[in-house]
């Protein structure tokens, strides 16, 4: 991607790699270095899409469920 904002993370999950910055969206790529895809917002537990975040980690659990904090 370009210029995705401030604060990235990068995590495992599944068979791909997942990227997010500061107020991004959510990218995937199948290796750490990209090429990466834009695939999507957040949204919170109710469906609602979330609107502003900082400084975000991306924590994929042994469960397979996939958590933004």
């Amino acid at each position: 991607p370009g210029d995705i904002g401030y604060a990235p993370t990068v995590a495992r999950h599944r068979d791909r790699f997942l990227l997010t910055a500061s107020g991004a969206g959510l990218w995937e790529a199948a290796h750490p270095l990209g090429p990466w895809t834009e695939i999507g917002g957040f949204v919170s537990p109710d469906g609602r899409p979330l609107e502003r975040w900082l400084d975000p980690m991306i924590f994929p659990d042994d469960d397979g469920r996939l958590y933004l904090y």
